[in-house]
C-alpha cells in the first residue's frame, strides 16, 4: 500500500480541531497523547522536527493545506508510516506529491488541487517554460491561498509590493555562527511567518498567520517551543 493510499484513511472533518479561548489555545483531550508522541519523535528525528510547524498550522486552522518535506536520504518508509499514523490519529490526511513532498490537510479536494498546481509551478518556473509572467503570478496566488499565506505576503514575494526591510525584521546580535552574523527576530511571532512579510501589512500578516502558529506550537509542542531561541542567519 502506498503512502497516498494510507493517507486517505484519515477521516475528513471540517474546521480546526484545536480552538482558541481568548488568547489561549485549547487542545482536545483525545489529541494530547498523539501530539506528545509526535513531539517525542521530532526531538529524535530532525526531519520530523521540520514538519511539526506544518502540523501546528493545519491544526490551528491557519493552513488549509501544508507541505511536508523529507529532503533526507535516510528517510525511510517506516518513518513515513509513523507520520501517516499520527495524521490519521489527528483526523488528517496525507497525500503523496512530487520530489519527496507530501501534503497534509483535512480537505481532500484542495489537497489534490494543490498537488496539480505544485507540479505546474515546477514547470512554469523552469528556464524551458515560455509561460507568461501573469500566469506565473496567478498560480503563485492560488498556491499561497491554499497554504494559508496572507495575500499581501504573496504580493511581496512576487515583487508587486515592498517587502519588510531587514532592519524592521531583525536585531543584530553579538554572536557569530561559522563566521556569519547572527540576528534575532524583533517580534518572536515573526519566526513562524514562513513567507516574505510586506512592509505596509506585516502586522496584519503576523496577527492572522504567524501568531496563531506560534501559539499552536507553544500549546502542542511545548518541549520544542522551549528550545527555540528566535535567532537566525540571514541568507
Amino acid at each position: 500500500m502506498g503512502f497516498a493510499d494510507m493517507g486517505k484513511k484519515g477521516r475528513l472533518i471540517q474546521g480546526g480541531s484545536v480552538k482558541y479561548t481568548g488568547d489561549v489555545l485549547v487542545v482536545p483531550e483525545r489529541y494530547k497523547e498523539i501530539f506528545g508522541e509526535l513531539e517525542n519523535l521530532a526531538l529524535k528525528n530532525p526531519v520530523v522536527r521540520g514538519m511539526i510547524e506544518e502540523f501546528a498550522g493545519v491544526h490551528s486552522g491557519v493552513k488549509p493545506v501544508a507541505i511536508l518535506e523529507t529532503g533526507d536520504a535516510n528517510w525511510s518508509e517506516g518513518d513515513w508510516e509513523d507520520i501517516v499514523r499520527f495524521a490519521e490519529g489527528l483526523e488528517l490526511m496525507v497525500l503523496e506529491g512530487d520530489n519527496g513532498q507530501y501534503l497534509l490537510s483535512r480537505d481532500e479536494k484542495m489537497m489534490k488541487e494543490l498537488r496539480v498546481l505544485l507540479t505546474l509551478q515546477g514547470y512554469m518556473w523552469s528556464e524551458e517554460s515560455g509561460v507568461c509572467s501573469d500566469d506565473r503570478q496567478d498560480l503563485e496566488r492560488k498556491i499561497g491561498r491554499m497554504l494559508g499565506f496572507p495575500a499581501t505576503a504573496t504580493e511581496a514575494f512576487l515583487g508587486n509590493i515592498e517587502p519588510l526591510p531587514d532592519e524592521m525584521h531583525y536585531i543584530k546580535t553579538e554572536e557569530q555562527y561559522n563566521g556569519r552574523e547572527v540576528y534575532e527576530f524583533k517580534n518572536h511571532d515573526m519566526r513562524y511567518a514562513g513567507f516574505i512579510l510586506s512592509r505596509d501589512h506585516y502586522e496584519e500578516e503576523i496577527e492572522t498567520y504567524a501568531k496563531p502558529i506560534r501559539k499552536a506550537m507553544q500549546a502542542l509542542f511545548p518541549k520544542i517551543y522551549a528550545e527555540e531561541d528566535f535567532k537566525t542567519i540571514l541568507v
